[in-house]
This record gives structure tokens, sequence and C-alpha cells, in this order.
């Protein structure tokens, strides 16, 4: 659910709230312990979608923050 309506702020012009809505209710499904992990890797999942997807490029343009 987290990841969904992180995606869905993101491509609703919400970058910022939604980046830190992923990072303050993101849990992982194998603990608190592995959180850190796990929001890192799905983190630098997302950047690498949005550099190219045109749909985030059509909203941002070229700044991936």
């Amino acid at each position: 659910k987290v990841r969904e309506t992180f995606l869905y702020w993101v491509y609703a012009g919400k970058r910022e709230d939604a980046w830190k809505y992923f990072e303050k209710h993101y849990r992982s499904e194998t603990g608190d312990k592995y959180q850190d992990k796990f929001r890192g890797k799905f983190a630098v999942e997302y950047k690498e979608l949005f550099a190219t997807d045109p749909t985030y490029k059509s909203i941002y343009g070229n700044d991936q923050r």
C-alpha cells in the first residue's frame, strides 16, 4: 500500500511529499531490522525507473531528485 500511495503522489506532481511519505511509512515485510536496507533498495529502483520513464519526465523534466 505504501508503494502504491508513493507512486500515486509522484505521478500527481507531489514528488517531495511522496518521498517524505515513503521514508516515514515504508516497512519491509521481513521486519524492522531490515527496514533501512529495503527502503534504500526500493528508493534506488524507483530513481532508476524515473530516469527513463516518459510520464515522469513529462511531469518533472530532467530533474531527477
